[in-house]
């Protein structure tokens, strides 16, 4: 059983693990936000200030889907 399919350029979770995987993901960036936003002036210092953390977050997800969405054998 696949942890994530593909569905179009991107996966979509379809085992517990990769619900779990794609939640936590989702509440890190989240968190990021708010902890960014609080200090930002301006919407570009919260975008600068959120890409290096959402960027490198959302490649990790992608590499993981990736992974887990290959059939074994």
């Amino acid at each position: 059983m696949t942890t994530f399919a593909p569905l179009g350029p991107t996966y979509r979770p379809t085992g517990l693990a990769g619900w779990l995987f794609t939640v936590l993901a989702l509440a890190f960036i989240a968190n990021c936000f708010v902890a960014i936003d609080r200090h930002s002036h301006s919407v570009s210092d919260t975008f600068y200030g959120l890409f290096p953390y959402a960027g490198v977050t959302l490649l990790l997800w992608d590499r993981l889907a990736q992974f887990l969405s290959r059939t074994p054998g």
